[in-house]
């Protein structure tokens, strides 16, 4: 089994408008549709859309099936594959409109423990940092994952939202 220090761990749960109106059509948030994991994980190179509904950016991710603990379901990302990637997704919106995206977060212990980065944006714009620190506790059955909040603002009939990675495999 390939083991490298994978870093960041990802599970987009929902898109949700924050106001009265409803929700965004979102596709696939918790990765369960895409391309055959087995039981480990498959790395997914930029532009593939191995993960349905989603497009990956930067090197590459891992699209991981039952190498370790998902927060829900059986499948998560892991946003460093060979080196730093990404994932976007484009979807309906109304400009104007302000929306919440609820995810949960997790780093890989396979990279030991510290910090791991997750940097989201919005049509490129309103970008948010946000860390999961790996501590000793954490393993592929108990990955720690914690929920995290990412609004933004529509400026149009459509928006692109992306997760990336800024912490690398080292």
């Amino acid at each position: 089994m390939k083991l490298r220090a994978l870093k960041l761990a990802l599970l987009a749960a929902t898109c949700a408008m924050a106001t009265s109106a409803g929700a965004a059509t979102f596709t696939n948030g918790s990765f369960e549709l895409g391309v055959d994991t087995g039981s480990s994980f498959v790395t997914l190179a930029n532009g593939s859309t191995g993960v349905t509904g989603w497009v990956v950016g930067g090197d590459s991710i891992d699209y991981i099936g039952g190498y370790w603990q998902a927060e829900n379901g059986s499948r998560s990302i892991d946003l460093s594959g060979n080196a730093n990637g990404s994932i976007a997704q484009t979807f309906d919106t109304v400009a104007g409109q302000t929306y919440a995206v609820n995810f949960f977060l997790a780093g890989n212990p396979d990279g030991g423990t510290g910090a791991k980065l997750a940097i989201l944006s919005a049509n490129g714009g309103q970008l948010q940092s946000d860390t999961f620190t790996v501590t000793g506790s954490d393993s592929h059955s108990n990955m720690g994952w914690t929920a995290y909040i990412y609004d933004f603002t529509a400026t149009g009939a459509s928006t692109t939202l992306s997760f990336a990675s800024a912490t690398g495999t080292a």
